[in-house]
C-alpha cells in the first residue's frame, strides 16, 4: 500500500511538473503573441503563426493587454495594412485597438464590437470598415469557416474560455509552435513583431512579408480573377441585416460609429467588371442606411502603386490620410455618401474609372 502511495504521488508530481513546465515554456516562448512576457530577437521576437491565428489571438489580445482601448478598427485585412492605431491616438487621444481579422464578415465583425463592448466599459468609439466581396452572395465564399481557430463560443465568453487557454499553452500543437518559433528566430534572428502591441501587423512584417514571402503586387488581383465568379451576383440581405445590427447595437450603447469603404488600387476593381451594377447598389443601399466614408476613387493618391503594397491592400500613408479625413470630416479624397449624393457619386467613379482604363490598360 505504502508503494502504491507513493507511486501516486510521485506520478501527480512529475505530471504537475511536466504540465508547470510546457505551461511555462509555451508561455515564455510565446508562438501567438499574446503574453509579451520576454519578447528578444532570436529567440521569440517575431510571431511565425502570427498572420494565421488572429481570431484566437486578438480575442485573447483584447482580453488581457486592451480592454481598456477607447477606440476600435474593425474590419478585414486592408485594415490591418493600413490603418494605425497609433495614428488615431495622436489626433484624438483615445487609446485605439485594430480589432480586424483577415476576410472577415459582416456578422464576424458584429460579433466582435459586441465581444469587445461587453469586455471594455471604456469604448467609445469604432471605425468599421466594409468590404463589397462580403456582401455578396457567392455560394463558394466560405473564408471565415476555414480559417484557423474559429470558435463561435469565444463570443459568449466575458473571459477567456478553458478551451482557447488550453490552445496556446497546453497543447501538442502550442508546444511544437513554441520550439518552431524559437528555431525560426534564432535562425533568422527576425528584429520586429508580427503585430505591433496595438494589434496592427507591423510595418517590418508587411515588409518582410511582400519582399521574402513570394507575394507579387498582382498576386491577390489574379487569386481573384481565378478564385471567383463574379457574373450575375446578388447582394446578401443577411449581410445587411448583421450590419444593421452594428448600427442599432451602437446606437444604444452610445458608441461613436464611423462607416467607411477603404480604397483598392485601379487594377483590383476590373474583378467586379460582370457586377459593377450590383456595386453601385451596394453603396446606394448603404447609403440609405447611414451616412458612409467612401475612399474607393481615383484621385492622384490612390493611382500610384508606390502607395499600395499590392491591388488590395493600400499603405500607411494612405491609412494615415483617412484617418485624417474622418477625424476633421475634410476629406483628402472620396466623399461623404448620402441617400442624396451617392447616385451621383456613382457617375463620376464610373467616369473616373473609364479614363483610367483607357490611359492604363
Amino acid at each position: 500500500m505504502n508503494l502504491y502511495k507513493k507511486f501516486l504521488r510521485n506520478f501527480i508530481f512529475m505530471t504537475l511538473a511536466i504540465s508547470f513546465l510546457v505551461v511555462t515554456l509555451c508561455c515564455i516562448a510565446d508562438p501567438y503573441e499574446i503574453w509579451h512576457f520576454y519578447n528578444r530577437q532570436g529567440f521569440n521576437l517575431y510571431s511565425i503563426k502570427g498572420e494565421n491565428i488572429e481570431r484566437l489571438t486578438k480575442p485573447l489580445n483584447f482580453i488581457f493587454h486592451q480592454r481598456d482601448a477607447q477606440a476600435l478598427f474593425i474590419g478585414s485585412s486592408r485594415v490591418d495594412y493600413a490603418l494605425s492605431p497609433k495614428h488615431w491616438e495622436n489626433l484624438t487621444g483615445r487609446k485605439t485597438y485594430n480589432f480586424a481579422v483577415t476576410s472577415a464578415v459582416v456578422y464576424e465583425m458584429r460579433r466582435y464590437i459586441e465581444y469587445a463592448a461587453a469586455n471594455d466599459k471604456n469604448l467609445e468609439e469604432i471605425i468599421l470598415c466594409l468590404d463589397f466581396f462580403v456582401f455578396l452572395d457567392i455560394p463558394d465564399q466560405d473564408v471565415v469557416n476555414i480559417m484557423p481557430f474559429k470558435d463561435e463560443k469565444q463570443f459568449e465568453e466575458s473571459l477567456p474560455s478553458p478551451a482557447n487557454l488550453q490552445k496556446v499553452i497546453f497543447s501538442w500543437n502550442a508546444l511544437k509552435d513554441s520550439f518552431d518559433n524559437c528555431k525560426k528566430n534564432h535562425e533568422k534572428k527576425y528584429n520586429f513583431l508580427c503585430h505591433d502591441l496595438n494589434g496592427k501587423f507591423s510595418e517590418s512584417y508587411i515588409a518582410h512579408h511582400y519582399s521574402e514571402g513570394g507575394q507579387t503586387f498582382l498576386g491577390i488581383f489574379d487569386f481573384w480573377k481565378n478564385q471567383f465568379t463574379f457574373s450575375e451576383r446578388a447582394l446578401k440581405d443577411s449581410a445587411f441585416q448583421d450590419f444593421q445590427k452594428i448600427i442599432d447595437f451602437c446606437a444604444e450603447k452610445n458608441i461613436k460609429l464611423h462607416v467607411c469603404i477603404l480604397p483598392l488600387y485601379p487594377l483590383h476593381y476590373e474583378c467586379f467588371n460582370e457586377c459593377w451594377n450590383v456595386y453601385e447598389n451596394w453603396k446606394i443601399r448603404l447609403a440609405s442606411i447611414v451616412p458612409i466614408f467612401d475612399f474607393t476613387c481615383f484621385d492622384e493618391n490612390l493611382i500610384r502603386q508606390e502607395n499600395f503594397w499590392d491591388t488590395s491592400h493600400a499603405k500607411l500613408i494612405i491609412g494615415d490620410k483617412i484617418l485624417n479625413s474622418i477625424y476633421s470630416g475634410n476629406l483628402e479624397f472620396g466623399e461623404i455618401l448620402t441617400p442624396e449624393n451617392v447616385r451621383r457619386h456613382n457617375e463620376e467613379i464610373l467616369q473616373q474609372r473609364n479614363i483610367w482604363r483607357k490611359n492604363n490598360l
